[in-house]
C-alpha cells in the first residue's frame, strides 16, 4: 500500500473522530497492522492520548480541532488536520452515522499519498480569523436588520433609498417618521430594531 511521506516510518497512528461528549479513536500499529477501536469520554480524552506516547494523529478539521492540534503538538505529537470533504470520500456508508467507520475514513484519508492537510494556526492567527468572522457576521446582521426596518416602514409609506450610506443619513429622520405609527407595541419593536442596528455598527468597528 502506498502511503504519504507523513505516515511513512511511523509505528503508531491515531485517527480521531471528535464529537461533543465522546471521541472515537482508531489506533493503528503500522508495523503489525493491528487496529484497535476505542471510545472515550471527553473528560478522559487528553489523558488517553498522552498515554499512547508521541505518535502521529489524524483529525478531521472542525471547530475544536485547531485547539486539540496545538495541545498535542506541545506534548511532542505530530498532528495532521484533514478537511471534512476529503474524509467523506472514504466513508463506506455515507447515509448512516457510525463513529468507528468515521475514524476509519479519517485514517484511510490521512495515509493517502495525495492528501493535503489543513494548516494548524497559532492561537494568535486563530484569534484574528475569529475576529474577522465575527465582524462579517455583524455586517450580515446589520444588513438584515436594516432591510427589516425598511420593510416595516414601507408598510406605512415611509421609504428610504437603498444602500448603507443612504440609510445612515436618513436614519434619524426615519426614526422620527416611525413615530407616526400609532400602535405602541409595533413602535417599541421598531425602536428596538434601530437600537440593534446601532449595536451591529459598533461591532463592525
Amino acid at each position: 500500500m502506498i502511503i504519504n511521506k507523513v505516515a511513512q516510518n511511523v509505528e503508531t497512528i491515531i485517527a480521531v473522530d471528535t464529537a461533543k461528549n465522546s471521541f472515537q479513536m482508531l489506533v493503528v500499529n503500522q508495523k503489525t497492522g493491528k487496529k484497535k477501536n476505542v471510545k472515550v469520554q471527553r473528560s478522559k480524552f487528553v489523558d488517553h492520548i498522552l498515554k499512547q506516547g508521541p505518535c502521529l494523529i489524524f483529525m478531521e478539521s472542525c471547530s475544536a480541532s485547531q485547539y486539540w492540534a496545538r495541545l498535542f503538538e506541545s506534548h511532542g505529537f505530530t498532528v495532521k488536520l484533514i478537511a471534512a470533504q476529503h474524509v467523506k470520500a472514504f466513508l463506506r456508508n455515507k447515509r448512516v452515522k457510525n463513529d468507528e467507520r468515521d475514524a476509519e475514513a479519517i485514517y484511510t484519508c490521512g495515509i493517502q499519498p495525495d492528501t493535503k492537510f489543513v494548516r494548524i494556526k497559532t492561537e494568535e492567527e486563530q484569534t484574528v480569523a475569529l475576529l474577522h468572522t465575527l465582524r462579517k457576521a455583524a455586517v450580515s446582521e446589520r444588513v438584515e436588520i436594516s432591510n427589516r426596518i425598511r420593510g416595516i416602514l414601507a408598510e406605512f409609506g415611509i421609504i428610504t433609498a437603498k444602500g448603507k450610506g443612504n440609510f445612515n443619513n436618513d436614519i434619524q429622520e426615519l426614526f422620527e417618521q416611525s413615530e407616526q405609527i400609532h400602535n405602541v407595541n409595533l413602535k417599541n419593536s421598531i425602536t428596538r430594531l434601530f437600537e440593534d442596528y446601532h449595536r451591529m455598527e459598533e461591532r463592525e468597528k
